[in-house]
């Protein structure tokens, strides 16, 4: 599933469309997910998330706007306010940062 998540990040990866793909109980899968890694599915989706964001942003040529997209983010909006709430600080004052260092 792990894999599955890294490699499909762009792509729907609801509850619902994992257990799909596995052929198990949304429930099920949310259930036995936390019990095995001790993080819920969706924490850990994000978790993912947020490291290849930060990573894409180190790319200067890449806009922000593609990066949230490369992430699974449809609209820049939402990409900086999940990375904000994820970070504490928009992407692009990561990137600023991260430059400057």
């Amino acid at each position: 599933m792990c894999s599955y998540i890294q490699e499909n990040i762009t792509q729907d990866l609801s509850l619902v469309r994992l257990a799909g793909v596995i052929h198990f109980n949304p429930s099920y899968l949310s259930r036995l997910f936390k019990q095995e890694r001790g993080i819920n599915l969706s924490e850990y989706i994000e978790e993912i998330r947020i490291r290849q964001a930060k990573e894409l942003l180190k790319r200067e040529e890449l806009k922000v706007a593609e990066v949230g997209s490369l992430i699974g983010y449809v609209t820049p909006q939402s990409f900086t306010r999940f990375f904000k709430k994820w970070t504490g600080i928009t992407p692009q004052e990561y990137r600023a940062d991260k430059q400057s260092s």
